[in-house]
């Protein structure tokens, strides 16, 4: 059993990533965006690691990418994203019911990691996609 991002949580946490951006976005940039919010100490942009300091925090990247996809997938089949087909991929949208849903997550949890979300929307604007994972890539190779 896991104890920390749990399917359950990486849903909410996408559901609420894509609640913030009110565009289609692809599993990698909201994998990106989820690990800016979350690890924002650790990458530079924010004060805080919402998750606390500790020393598994990027080892998520490479465990992740999967879990992201089957996330979004259950949120799609539970009616609060839209998929959008396009040259490169499933993008994913929020709709009417996520946003919705986004609305009635009131919790500190919540409230935090929407401001973190909106730190590392600034941080990742004007980025290519290519550039922030780069910028990911080169941190986490710091770390280690």
């Amino acid at each position: 059993m896991k104890i920390f991002n749990s399917d359950f949580e990486i849903s909410l946490r996408s559901l609420l990533i894509l609640d913030a951006y009110n565009t289609a976005l692809d599993p990698d940039t909201i994998k990106a965006v989820d690990l800016l919010s979350i690890y924002g100490k650790q990458f530079g942009i924010s004060s805080e690691n919402l998750h606390g300091d500790n020393s598994f925090s990027f080892t998520e990247v490479a465990s992740g990418q999967e879990t992201i996809k089957t996330a979004l997938k259950e949120l799609v089949r539970d009616g609060f994203v839209t998929a959008i087909t396009s040259t490169t991929g499933f993008m994913y949208r929020i709709n009417s019911a996520g946003s919705s849903y986004c609305e009635r997550l009131t919790s500190d949890y919540a409230s935090e990691f929407k401001q973190a979300v909106n730190i590392a929307n600034e941080f990742v604007r004007g980025k290519s996609q290519s550039e922030v994972q780069q910028f990911l890539y080169r941190n986490l190779l710091r770390r280690e």
